[in-house]
Order: C-alpha cells, then structure tokens, then sequence
C-alpha cells in the first residue's frame, strides 16, 4: 500500500522544527542588530561641522581591529577655475556620508617604471584616516584616571611630486596600526598640475605642497572628532614627502600645525629636491604653454595663458611631462617646489639654505638613508642608456648631477673633475658599481651634512644634540631581512607599509 500523505506525528515533527527555526533565526537577527548598532556606533563619526563620515571595518597584519574612513574629501576639486590656484576647503555636507572606498589618484604619468599611460583624476584631494579599534581607555594620563588622546602620524607620499598617492593600495595601514597611533594618508596635486608656475603672483606654484598644508589644517581642526591629539601631530614621509615635511619645517603658513617631522630617503636641501633656480620655473611655464597652443600671441598676459591651459584637459598637460627631460628622464623632477613671490598667502619665500623659520628651531626631528640611495639609477646600466652616457658625458652628466645651471666652463670643469676623481677616466662599462655609488654619496652629502649643519646654527639645536635629544640621525639603516642584498631608495618603505614589494626577493 503507498501512502500519499503525512502521518500525524510527521506534521507535528514538522511544525516544532519550524518553530525552532524560527527561534533560531530571531536570535541571529537579534544578535546581528545588536552587532550592527555597535558597528554602525563605532563607525560613525561626527566632524565639528556637523556632517557624519561612516567607515569600514579593517585589519592590522596580526588581526587588530582598525577603523577606516576612506576618500574623506579635504578642498574642492581642483577643476576648471580652481586649476593651478591654492585649494580651497571642502567645507561641510549634512548628514552622512560613506568613507568606505578609497579616492582615485591625482593624474599623474610614471617616469620611473617608463611608464607612458596617464593615470588619475583631478578630483583627487582627499584622505585617509585610520584609527586603532582598541578603546583609549588603556592609554591612561599619568594619573592614571583620564584616557589620553592618540598620537597622529600625517604621511606625504614620495615619488618626485609628480607620482604615487596616499591611498590604502598604496600605503595601507596593516604595519603602522599595530601600534596605538591615528595615521592619515593624503593625496596630493602632481607634476604640472600640482607645481607649474610662472614665478608670477597669477600663478606662483607649489600647489602640491599647498594642498599637504590644507591636510595639516584639516588635521588640527578633525582629528580630535577621531580621538586624536591635534597637537601631537607628526610629519612623515618618504623621498620627496621627506623633502615636503622639511618644506613646512620652513613655511609660515604651516607653523603650529605639526610638532615632529620624520624624513625618510629625502630633504629639502637634496640636489633632486631644491627649489628650482630663478628663471628656471618660469622657462618651462612659457615652455609648456607653447606646447599646448596657449600662446596667444606676444602680446597675451599670464592670466590669459592660465585661462587657455585650464581648458586643456589633465591627460594632455600631464602627457606633456616627459617633453621636459634633457637626457633620459633627467632632470628628475621638472617641476619641483619655487621660491615664491613675497605676497600674501605664500608658502616658500626663501631658499632652504636660508635660515629656517623660529617654529622650525628646536622642533623634534628624524631622518634616515638607506645604504644604496643610488640603486635608482642602475637603470643607466641598461647597454643602450649605458651607451649614450658615454656618447653624451659632458651634456649627460650635468643635468643627471644637478649642475647644469652653471656656465658652460664651469661645468665643463666639474665635469673633469668627476669624472678623474670617481670614474678615473673610464667608459661607464667598467664603473657600473661607482655610478650607483656617487648618487648615493650625493644623497648623504645633502641631506646629512647640509641639512644638520643649518638646523645646528642655532644655540638651541646644538645643545640639544650634545644631550642626545631631539634630533635622531640614522646614518645607515642595516637590513632586517637576509632575503634582501641591498636596501635601495624607498626600501626603507617595506618596514612602514604592506605592499607589493614586501613579497620581493632578490
């Protein structure tokens, strides 16, 4: 006999499974609620102007709880009138706003990876902050009764002011937040876009370098919102970010706004990252403009010149940028920071081998080098680069170490000596060693000896240097990992960040 139907035991088997289920299912909605009122409190922040930034869940190397706020707008795009200006504040919005993704790079073009293709977006000014999970609680005040606040690590990207950003691709927080500090990466204008100028008051440069100022003010004026302290604020930064936080050790419009910089591979008395000489700026601001047909005749004024290339688009100034190399991709940064005109609103105003600003004197400060700086240019060890150094020496080398700026028999003259002195007269196919090694000496020589030299000129400095104080020199940094023969410029890097690199082997 078949039975087509349920027994009266089954349907109440049946009913109180469904009964249990739907226990079972109220308690994981419940819990979850609970969960996400807790995830949602956590990750909601609200900014002294009233909007609220929600951010994402991530984790540290060893599984620590991090709270992310990504792509936090800083200024307005700098788009169409506000191109080549000083950024101008975001200001605030009502209500929420998601900081789950990170912002897109500024547009930029890669010279060091040969790179042709344009990458980025102009509505590119934005931030990352990145707060441990861990209650404040444990950081107690010396009376061991208040939490502190925590200390807040500001990042500046290297790459020449003309590649990289600051974004989590590129710079994540998965070693930093490991240890009990707010550590923010920002992006910042690029190349022509972030530093073109005509040493004119129209258009007087060191946007990029503007921008990076904006972040510090959103810092002081925010951070406490994310429990950080705003005045235990710390620069850090890698090559040119290295160079940018010497760069506001000396700019007025930055005092008060950080209290430590740390300057990793680069400062701003470096060859690659001083100031361009007088003219120089400007030569390549008309340069520029006649390439992109903005011309406008002789008679045509800056500001009509500036109005023609705001209606160029990023990708086509930007894609300008190799035009400017001499030999190879030398000089090596074609649009670096300006001494501006004195005028209101000015960020640099004197060379940094004037005398630094008064905030700057005595204020803590770290630098470090790797032990071959100079293993950027091995590159010109590639036979056809190799070959045309050699057929090209007295105009080549000039530009490669920064002395092109001289007359023609002075340059001549240190040419000779050189190239007798380190090359011993030799074709470069049997110095390849020694060509790593004089970028390298010409690394420590600036950014040591010059740059402690003028910090120590003043009284203050050199006590505190004979008492083991505040400023920490490391002269070479040893490598950690045996994988690795030699620790190159932005090495150092691979102990801050999680990147593609740190699976390097050599």
């Amino acid at each position: 006999m078949c039975l087509c139907g349920k027994t009266k035991s089954g349907l109440q088997l049946q009913k109180w499974i469904a009964i249990a289920l739907k226990l079972i299912l109220f308690v994981v909605i419940l819990t979850s609620t609970k969960a996400m009122a807790r995830t949602s409190n956590q990750l909601k922040i609200t900014l002294p102007h009233g909007g609220r930034l929600i951010g994402r869940y991530l984790n540290t190397v060893s599984g620590k709880g991090i709270l992310a706020f990504l792509g936090v707008p800083y200024a307005k795009p700098p788009v169409k009138e506000l191109r080549f200006k000083v950024p101008v504040p975001f200001g605030g919005w009502l209500g929420d706003r998601m900081a789950i993704t990170d912002a897109p790079l500024c547009t930029q073009r890669d010279p060091y990876r040969r790179d042709e293709s344009i990458s980025g977006v102009e509505d590119c000014l934005y931030l990352n902050v990145y707060v441990p999970e861990r209650p404040r609680s444990h950081l107690l005040s010396s009376n061991k009764t208040n939490a502190i606040s925590f200390p807040v690590m500001v990042f500046f990207h290297g790459g020449g002011w003309q590649c990289g950003s600051g974004t989590r691709s590129f710079y994540g927080p998965d070693f930093l937040l490991e240890h009990d500090v707010i550590y923010i990466g920002a992006n910042f204008r690029l190349g022509p876009l972030g530093f073109l100028s005509s040493e004119e008051a129209e258009c007087p440069g060191n946007n990029g370098l503007k921008d990076q100022n904006l972040v510090l003010r959103w810092v002081h004026e925010n951070i406490a919102s994310f429990g950080g302290d705003p005045h235990l604020v710390t620069i850090f930064g890698e090559s040119a970010g290295g160079a940018s936080g010497t760069y506001h050790m000396m700019s007025p419009l930055s005092q008060g706004l950080f209290h430590r910089v740390i300057s990793q591979s680069g400062v701003n008395l470096d060859a690659w990252a001083q100031p361009a000489h007088p003219g120089v700026a400007r030569s390549r601001f008309i340069q520029l403009v006649t390439m992109l047909n903005c011309s406008q005749g002789n008679d045509s004024n800056d500001i009509q010149k500036l109005d023609c290339l705001r209606r160029v688009s990023a990708e086509d100034i930007t894609r300008k940028f190799y035009d400017f190399y001499l030999w190879d991709t030398d000089p090596m940064i074609p649009f670096p920071p300006v001494v501006e005109p004195d005028i209101p609103g000015a960020f640099l105003t004197k060379h940094p081998r004037d005398e630094y600003e008064p905030h700057a004197i005595g204020l803590p400060w770290m630098t470090g080098l790797t032990l071959d700086e100079g293993a950027l240019k091995t590159l010109i060890n590639v036979p056809e680069l190799r070959k045309s150094l050699n057929d090209h020496w007295e105009r080549a080398l000039p530009i490669s170490l920064y002395y092109d700026h001289h007359e023609p028999e002075k340059k001549r003259q240190i040419t000779t000596k050189i190239n007798n002195y380190y090359f011993k007269n030799q074709k470069l196919v049997f110095v390849m060693r020694r060509n790593c090694n004089i970028f390298s000496l010409l690394q420590k020589k600036f950014q040591v000896s010059k740059q402690l030299y003028l910090l120590m000129m003043n009284s203050r400095y050199d006590v505190l240097l004979q008492k083991c104080g505040l400023i920490l020199l490391a002269l070479v940094i040893q490598l950690l990992w045996r994988k690795l023969k030699i620790l190159f410029h932005c090495g150092c890097l691979l102990y801050n960040f999680l990147c593609s690199i740190y699976e390097l082997e050599v």
